[in-house]
């Protein structure tokens, strides 16, 4: 039987979870909260249609003071979160505008300062997706750091071989 497959706990379930929680973190990396709503909905229904699991509403209507204390935990955690989220792109734009103006780029500063009302969807996202957000920011940073940090060390053996190669050209 198809329902068999889908057993909560199963191969078949983790497998699918973890396909949906993949697709769902892309679409938070790229700021697309639709898409996220659209497959977490999609992992809701297929989470009650096809497992085991009971309905989720006689669970909370059976634990309504544990059910308000999780989801207001939950909330909170993605307030927090969206504030760091916040501080941290903040902070990346004004390395951004001061790297500009540097190079001699004339855009002002309002030109460059990030305005919470132009940034809603971001901004909801990270509160709605706070934890697919945590891990799509914590495992980029770590990888491109370990990219970036690689680059560093080679990237003046890269630039003797360029200057070797053009030595004769003038």
């Amino acid at each position: 039987m198809l329902v068999e497959w889908f057993v909560f706990g199963g191969l078949t379930y983790w497998i699918i979870t973890a396909i949906i929680s993949c697709l769902v973190l892309a679409t938070v990396s790229t700021d697309s909260g639709g898409w996220a709503t659209a497959l977490t909905v999609l992992f809701g229904i297929f989470t009650i249609g096809f497992t085991n699991l009971s309905n989720p509403f006689v669970w909370i209507v059976a634990n309504p003071l544990l059910a308000v204390t999780y989801l207001g935990a939950y909330y909170l955690i993605g307030v927090a979160y969206a504030y760091f989220k916040w501080i941290r792109y903040c902070y990346s734009a004004k390395a951004e505008y001061l790297e500009g103006k540097a190079l001699g780029s004339k855009e002002s500063k309002n030109y460059w300062q990030p305005k919470a009302s132009k940034h809603k969807s971001t901004i909801v996202t990270w509160l709605a997706y706070w934890p697919f957000s945590f891990v799509g920011m914590f495992v980029y940073d770590i990888i491109h750091n370990v990219f970036v940090a690689i680059y560093n060390r080679i990237a003046g053996s890269f630039q003797k071989i360029s200057d070797k190669i053009w030595a004769d050209v003038t």
